[in-house]
């Protein structure tokens, strides 16, 4: 059985570094940082995000363990990352709906609110002054 065109070694390189930057910016780590905490030079962590490079499998858990991931979140899941964190982003947006809907269910509308304050007078129509 041939091997599908987008199993190349090439490919699976340029994945897996899609999903290491993708994981390392959702850290909140900049390549500085990590080349810091693990004690590889800046441009090998460079080169295994373009997919220039390939990273062992010792170096792949160390980076899961520090951006705070699995092994296999590099090579599984949405295929492309920005697809992941378009539907992170898009949850975010539903939650905050929610809690945007719930908030105004509880609070009192303003006409409610200045019937409450000033009685249920039309105004205009309130006590007499005399004239």
């Amino acid at each position: 059985m041939a091997a599908h065109p987008d199993d190349s070694p090439e490919r699976v390189r340029l994945e897996v570094g899609l999903q290491l930057r993708f994981h390392r910016h959702r850290a909140g780590l900049s390549q500085t940082q990590v080349a810091a905490a693990t004690g590889w030079s800046l441009s090998a962590i460079s080169m295994y995000e373009q997919g220039n490079r390939q990273a062992g499998y010792a170096k792949l858990r160390r980076l899961a363990e520090l951006y705070g991931c699995t092994f296999h979140d590099f090579f599984t899941g949405a295929r492309d990352p920005a697809q992941a964190r378009l539907q992170q982003l898009e949850e975010r947006v539903a939650e905050l709906e929610r809690l945007l809907d719930r908030s105004a269910a509880a609070r009192p509308r303003p006409h409610d609110e200045r019937s409450r304050i000033r009685g249920s007078e039309p105004a205009g129509r309130g006590r007499s002054r005399g004239f």
